[in-house]
């Protein structure tokens, strides 16, 4: 997570990074386990080379799992780094936001493939909340895991 200190300006914004799996360790290792069980168990039924594709389809699977995200609010975006692309979204193409637990959740306008955008913030929800409602100012503070 970086901050610039004495709070970012309009030019700079706010930025900062996150990861489920070093949230849950606990959740992480049993992922693990699981996969290596499974692999083991393919390994001995079906052979080598399909552990190795069944333990690979896993890993790419849970990508979203073990990956670090890394997301940057400036005036005129919201940035998304994630391990395989990068996305700029302008402020406009939102509708609102809600607040759950250690997330933001960004709800786009219109009809789209995807409706919500979840900025993953555990440690600081509420600084990067700070910075949405910056930018954004319409928005709900109720926990609601619908979206």
């Amino acid at each position: 997570m970086t901050k610039s200190p004495g709070g970012p300006t309009a030019s700079e914004g706010y930025s900062w990074s996150a990861r489920r799996a070093k949230e849950e360790p606990f959740l992480a290792a049993l992922v693990v386990l699981f996969q290596l069980v499974l692999s083991l168990a393919v390994y001995i039924f079906y052979g080598l080379s399909f552990a190795l594709l069944t333990f690979g389809v896993i890993t790419l699977a849970l990508i979203p799992f073990y990956a670090a995200y890394t997301y940057r609010l400036t005036r005129d975006t919201l940035q998304v780094q994630g391990p395989f692309y990068y996305t700029e979204y302008r402020w406009t193409e939102f509708d609102t936001w809600r607040l759950t637990e250690d997330e933001v959740r960004m709800t786009f306008k219109g009809q789209r493939k995807s409706r919500v955008l979840v900025l993953y913030a555990p440690h600081n929800v509420h600084d990067a909340l700070q910075a949405v409602q910056r930018y954004m100012p319409r928005g709900s503070l109720e926990e609601d895991r619908r979206l």
